[in-house]
């Protein structure tokens, strides 16, 4: 109970300090965030490599940057 307790304040504090952003300060945060998640998304489909072939999942890959902004 008290880790949810805990994740609770956190989610609270980040909408807190997310209301108290711009637009664009907030749009610019959310673009970074986003970026920074395709790029994880990106780098664990380069783990795949075994899987699929180099060739296919570095497409993939690459497809998954594209949506970058």
């Amino acid at each position: 109970m008290k880790d949810g307790h805990s994740r609770k304040h956190q989610i609270e504090k980040l909408i807190e300090e997310d209301m108290s952003l711009s637009y664009a300060e907030h749009k610019e945060l959310m673009s970074h965030v986003r970026n920074k998640t395709l790029e994880e998304v990106a780098q664990a489909i380069e783990k795949f490599t075994g899987a699929f072939g180099a060739d296919t999942v570095a497409s993939f890959a690459i497809f998954v940057r594209n949506f970058k902004e």
